[in-house]
C-alpha cells in the first residue's frame, strides 16, 4: 500500500503488523500479532506487514505496508469493494501530525 496523497506528515501512530478481520459492516479490527500470512482462513481476514511506523514520514508514494488476503482484490473493472474497505481500514489506523517544513529531498546520486 502506497500513500496516494501529496502530503508530508510525521507518523505518530500506525497499525501493527499482524492479522486483521473485516466485519460485515466494513470495520477492520486487529486479531493478533503475526509475521506469517499463511494461517489466514477466509476472505474476511488479512495480514498487514507494516513498513512505515511511528517516527517515519508519510509522503506521496511512501510504502505504508503490504496487505495480503486469501481472496481476489482486483477485477478487470478495478479494485473490489472489499479491497477498498481493507485499504480504508488500514489507512484509518495511521495517525499523523503536520510538520512545519518538510525535509529536503536529496537526489539519490548524492547519497554515499
Amino acid at each position: 500500500m502506497k500513500e496516494p496523497n501529496d502530503i508530508v506528515e510525521r507518523i505518530v501512530g500506525a497499525p501493527r503488523t499482524g492479522t486483521y478481520q473485516l466485519s460485515t459492516d466494513g470495520e477492520l479490527t486487529f486479531l493478533r500479532p503475526s509475521h506469517d500470512w499463511h494461517p489466514l482462513t477466509s476472505e474476511d481476514e488479512c495480514f498487514f506487514l507494516r513498513v512505515y511506523g511511528p517516527g517515519d514520514y508519510r509522503f506521496k508514494g511512501a510504502d505504508l505496508g503490504i496487505l495480503v488476503t486469501k481472496g481476489r482484490m482486483q477485477t478487470a473493472a478495478g479494485l473490489t469493494g472489499r479491497c477498498r474497505r481493507y485499504i480504508d481500514g488500514i489507512r484509518s489506523w495511521y495517525v499523523t501530525e503536520p510538520i512545519e517544513q518538510p525535509p529536503a529531498v536529496m537526489p539519490i546520486a548524492y547519497l554515499k
